[in-house]
């Protein structure tokens, strides 16, 4: 497998991710209000997002599950903090626009209610 190929896995892993929390705003919001209490008490532990997107996140969240059955989790598990840190920062809504477009110039995804795509379904790169 080509690292380009592996890259685009994971370009769509966070795409798809994005759009599952955003569809799930009561759960986006609990899993924002736990990273930030424990950011600001200094209480994250190290490995921290792999318990929530694997063990107990799973029981907790219906949409950490989605994923599941076509993306491992060292992939959802990452993307779901790199979009918690965006919507901190505040700049989730940009970064999206430019991974959307990244993916739109493969075309892999189209600006339309959400598509999915089988992680292999990426154009082979000659």
């Amino acid at each position: 497998m080509s690292r380009r190929t592996s890259s685009g896995k994971t370009a769509i892993a966070y795409w798809e991710r994005y759009n599952i929390l955003n569809e799930h705003p009561k759960e986006l919001n609990a899993l924002l209000q736990d990273y930030k209490t424990r950011m600001d008490n200094q209480t994250l532990p190290v490995g921290y997002y792999y318990n929530i997107a694997w063990e107990e996140g799973e029981k907790r969240f219906a949409s950490l599950k989605q994923l599941y059955a076509s993306h491992d989790g060292n992939v959802v598990a990452p993307a779901v903090y790199f979009w918690l840190r965006r919507h901190i920062d505040g700049t989730h809504q940009q970064v999206f626009s430019m991974l959307e477009s990244l993916l739109g110039a493969y075309q892999i995804v189209e600006k339309q209610p959400r598509m999915y795509f089988k992680p292999g379904d990426l154009p082979r790169v000659r």
